[in-house]
């Protein structure tokens, strides 16, 4: 099931609840729609999971604010973050799961079979450093 961010909840629930992109760039410069949407997330969504004990919820965003959702959940605590910027500017031991872990070295691209270091320097060089680091780098 799925909704807009503006859309109704009341009555919908889920063992996993996904937030993807839950505030648009441009709307993180007004300060009445981020604290719109932290209180969303704290004053409905957050009821919404089936089963609190082994429910999760997966917020996927770009880091637009200092209180944007994630500064926002971050702040509160109990939240394991996974960053993946497009070009690997350190060393990263990534769990996968079932004690398997990856290793990304610095300079390693994301998926380079998708968008290859070329492809993303062009997006570095037509966004601009302060969009291509929130889009891409996080």
């Amino acid at each position: 099931m799925a909704t807009s961010v503006g859309g109704v909840l009341t009555g919908r629930g889920g063992h996993i609840i996904i937030l993807d992109d839950p505030i648009k760039p441009t709307d993180t410069l007004s300060e009445a729609v981020r604290s719109a949407t932290n209180d969303r997330y704290d004053l409905s969504l957050l009821s919404r999971l089936d089963d609190k004990t082994t429910g999760a919820i997966i917020l996927v965003m770009q880091r637009l604010h200092v209180d944007d959702l994630i500064g926002h959940l971050l702040e509160q605590g109990g939240w394991t973050v996974l960053n993946l910027p497009a070009i690997a500017e350190a060393d990263q031991f990534i769990p996968i799961g079932q004690g398997r872990v990856h290793h990304r070295r610095t300079g390693d691209v994301l998926h380079p079979e998708r968008e290859p270091l070329a492809v993303i320097e062009e997006q570095r060089r037509t966004m601009g450093g302060f969009n291509f680091a929130a889009q891409y780098q996080q």
